[in-house]
């Protein structure tokens, strides 16, 4: 038996120092386009604050809180439930060695981005693609502006891509192989990515879509999430009432914003293409490459049916890479009906993946494969394209120091403030806990979140804030707002005048 596992585990070494060599172009033109946008892109943003606080709040001892919500949403002194806990709790861990800071919590989202790349490369490997290809598709996903702008903030985006992307690998290999493991570990990851973030309910559709025709594997598959949502139901059991008062409305308040065009967001499209640096030529850029490769995929996908032995069901029966390329699709509508820019990072990784299925197809299917390599050379221009510009109007903004000088700006105007409630970009959270960590700091609930009558009373909570810094877009106006409206004569009002990529808005300080 050693003298099988020996051989084995050097085969195993020499074929994930492969797929290393692969991803490495990739990881570093990651890395180099984080260390060249910096803190800057994106700024220091208000969900960073929300994320973060709650890790600082356990690496500190103090439980597992989100105290700059506290007074403002039900329960948040007590326990953390309007998100999923795993991304918090790994970022926690980090907290623990370093302490609190965005450069330690967006390391770690660094890390993650080299990890997606690593295990991107895996699957390419696994798919047996065309060699260049290998090194290819990696790079161009690393130059995904939403992908690097994912792999620079403090969100939990990069560990619940990981993770689906894990569980549609091995719900494919599921596919191949009609081994009950596979399922199993392919619901474990699914559980894992529900619990970095719900976003990772596009994953079902993966587990679902290999498992079609074996309800078998699909009872696996159920108890390896059941298995790893685990400590996160046991903790919602604890803490029932509050799970129903701080997650359910986040749900009801995406519903809230669903709209093809205007509306309090812009729209589906609008909000989508805003992590490829918004305005019209990202919008036109990104909205060509997706009717690009709908159509193409579409000519691919009709082809690949016309050649199949028994059609449409036999290729769900038979055809895995048929499945996989199918992944594409189900993510792009998932992330434009959810209305959250941040989940732009997870569409081109299954894009790129769904391409690369029909490079792993036989020889003989030539006219797939050569329509397939059309649409990586377009995505690739496509890609380059938009992150040249993203590039160029860093440059030319010198966003660096407008971000450095209107977080030193605000630190400064705060100072005698005991306690600060902001909803601005950048977000001077991370600034004034480490020029003054004893002020108390708050962030705002977002104007479409509401709850039922009588649990929370954030007037109340208002009356005792110090100083309340607010951008002035008003397209986060709220409860707050009409607050300070109503007692205007009670504050000084300081105007914040900043450029782009910084908002420009008001310091209402309390009058002694």
């Amino acid at each position: 038996m050693l003298s099988q596992a020996i051989p084995n585990l050097f085969a195993r070494l020499s074929r994930f120092s492969e797929i290393l060599r692969m991803a490495l172009p990739a990881i570093l033109a990651l890395v180099l386009q984080v260390q060249f946008f910096g803190s800057a892109q994106p700024p220091a943003w208000p969900d960073e604050a929300l994320f973060s606080n709650p890790a600082g709040e356990l690496a500190r001892g103090n439980g597992f809180k989100t105290m700059v919500l506290e007074g403002l949403v039900p329960g948040m002194e007590e326990a953390t439930l309007w998100n999923s806990p795993l991304y918090m709790t790994l970022l926690s861990g980090v907290y623990r060695i370093s302490g609190e800071s965005l450069e330690a919590g967006r390391g770690l989202s660094l890390f993650l981005g080299i990890l997606i790349l690593i295990v991107f490369s895996g699957i390419l490997h696994s798919l047996r693609v065309d060699r260049p290809l290998t090194f290819i598709a990696p790079l161009l996903l690393a130059m995904d502006p939403s992908f690097v702008r994912g792999s620079n903030v403090i969100r939990m985006d990069g560990l619940c891509l990981l993770f689906c992307m894990l569980a549609l690998y091995f719900s494919y290999r599921a596919f191949q192989y009609k081994r009950d493991h596979y399922s199993f570990i392919s619901g474990v990851f699914l559980g894992l990515g529900a619990m970095s973030h719900p976003a990772a309910l596009y994953g079902v559709a993966f587990v679902l879509m290999f498992h079609v025709f074996r309800w078998r594997g699909i009872f696996f598959a159920v108890c390896g999430t059941l298995l790893a949502l685990s400590p996160w139901l046991a903790y919602i059991a604890e803490h029932f009432d509050i799970f129903a008062l701080q997650f359910i409305p986040q749900l009801m308040r995406k519903s809230g914003l669903l709209s093809l065009w205007g509306g309090p967001t812009g729209g589906i499209f609008v909000v989508f293409t805003s992590q490829y640096g918004g305005g019209a030529t990202s919008m036109l850029m990104v909205g060509l490459l997706v009717a690009f490769a709908s159509i193409l995929l579409l000519f691919i996908w009709k082809e690949r049916l016309d050649s199949s032995e028994g059609g449409l069901v036999w290729l769900f029966r038979n055809d895995s890479l048929f499945l996989l390329s199918l992944s594409w699709p189900l993510v792009m509508a998932f992330c434009l009906l959810s209305v959250e820019g941040w989940y732009a990072m997870h569409v081109f990784p299954y894009l790129l993946l769904s391409t690369a299925a029909f490079f792993s197809s036989p020889f003989r299917m030539e006219k797939l494969r050569r329509r397939a390599g059309w649409l990586f050379r377009v995505f690739g221009l496509m890609i380059l394209f938009i992150g040249i510009v993203n590039a160029h109007r860093y440059m030319v903004r010198d966003s660096d120091e407008i971000v450095d000088r209107s977080l030193k700006e605000m630190t400064e105007a705060t100072s005698e403030c005991s306690s600060v409630f902001a909803r601005m970009v950048p977000d001077p959270y991370f600034s004034i806990l480490e020029a003054r960590p004893e002020t108390r700091y708050y962030e705002f609930v977002p104007a479409k979140l509401s709850f039922p009558a009588g649990v929370v009373d954030p007037v109340k909570k208002y009356r005792t804030i110090d100083c309340f810094l607010l951008e002035g877009s008003g397209l986060q106006d709220g409860e707050v707002d009409r607050y300070i409206q109503k007692h205007i004569e009670e504050f000084e009002r300081i105007p914040l005048a900043f450029s782009q990529p910084a908002n420009t808005g008001h310091l209402f300080k309390r009058k002694k």
